[in-house]
């Protein structure tokens, strides 16, 4: 490992900023969207508003509500990870969709070299989400839109 990496992530001060950002935005997230969920109710429930023009933002806000609860979970499990392993750059590591053991069709797969032992490849696999196609789209992550 070169001199100018810290023994591990977590020592980094910048990585120790994106993990406290990281969880500042799940702890916002957890108090906002079920206020937001509650406030959008007692709009819905009162005399005076439409109900259709508050239920798609309702039924967004309680879906955000359950989905909250998974950026924590991730969150430390990042902290983990970040606690244990030092920071490697690969050029290009191996990549693809699906047909890898443990991989959907749609989930997108790294290989990088394990850690521990390094002759060893670890498989990540990114589960799909809503955001994943477009988050990991070779011209959307050079900010181009098409």
């Amino acid at each position: 490992m070169s001199a100018s990496y810290p023994p591990t992530a977590w020592v980094d001060p910048d990585s120790r900023r994106a993990w406290a950002r990281l969880i500042t935005w799940a702890v916002l997230g957890q108090t906002l969207w079920p206020l937001t969920c509650i406030g959008i109710l007692v709009l819905v429930v009162g005399p005076e508003w439409p109900v259709w023009l508050c239920l798609v933002p309702l039924l967004y806000s309680a879906y955000r509500t359950v989905l909250q609860h998974r950026y924590f979970v991730e969150a430390f499990q990042i902290r983990g990870i970040l606690k244990e392993y030092a920071w490697q750059t690969y050029a290009t590591p191996e990549s693809g969709v699906g047909g890898v053991p443990g991989a959907k069709s749609g989930d997108v797969w790294l290989k990088l070299p394990n850690p521990e032992r390094p002759d060893d490849l670890v498989v990540i696999i990114l589960r799909g989400h809503i955001r994943s196609d477009e988050a990991l789209h070779p011209a959307r992550r050079a900010g181009v839109r098409i």
